[in-house]
């Protein structure tokens, strides 16, 4: 058979639609003949849409059962005063630092339900300051050999004057390997 008469024979198995062409609705009316009628890679993606429609017609069914809504979800507005309460609870209670400045935080006191950056982060940045975390003796550091210290040499600002996430990563890199070193004992 030359590809015209491939071509022909197809369109005679499937009524005149090009193999392409055919949907998922008129696949799943398909007998087997139709179905191995169609090239390999159309079948393949035919039967993934099929099972995957299966699976989702499933789970609409046992959402039913249960009374779920089509949409999966309560009521927006219902789920919107769930948000507004609780995030009105969590900034009600206010966090009471017990830790002593510039002493380390306190850990055994209980955490909050949220995330609250003051109670987090308090006692932290003056434990930092008190161990002089932030600065370097420089007579110290020509103590130590040029292999033992920690150097970075920072690329000029930016000339546009425009900021981007590029700027923020590489803040946060130079960052971290200055923390890394300093902990490691180099002076930075």
């Amino acid at each position: 058979m030359t590809g015209n008469e491939n071509v022909n024979a197809d369109r005679q198995v499937l009524g005149n639609v090009p193999s392409e062409d055919v949907s998922l609705d008129v696949f799943l009316g398909m007998d087997q003949d139709q179905r191995a009628a169609l090239p390999k890679s159309r079948l393949k993606k035919l039967l993934r849409l099929e099972d995957a429609q299966k699976k989702k017609q499933a789970k609409a069914e046992a959402a039913s059962a249960i009374g779920v809504p089509k949409n999966g979800s309560a009521d927006p507005n219902k789920q919107k005063e769930k948000r507004k309460k609780k995030a009105a609870a969590l900034e009600s209670i206010e966090y009471v630092d017990s830790t002593p400045k510039g002493e380390f935080k306190r850990m055994s006191e209980t955490m909050l339900p949220g995330y609250q950056p003051s109670a987090v982060e308090s006692s932290w940045y003056e434990w930092w300051e008190a161990k002089g975390f932030f600065s370097v003796d420089p007579a110290e550091a020509l103590k130590h050999t040029p292999g033992n210290r920690f150097v970075m040499v920072l690329p000029p600002p930016n000339v546009t004057g425009s900021l981007h996430l590029g700027h923020t990563l590489m803040s946060a890199v130079e960052d971290c390997m200055t923390r890394w070193n300093r902990m490691c004992g180099k002076p930075s």
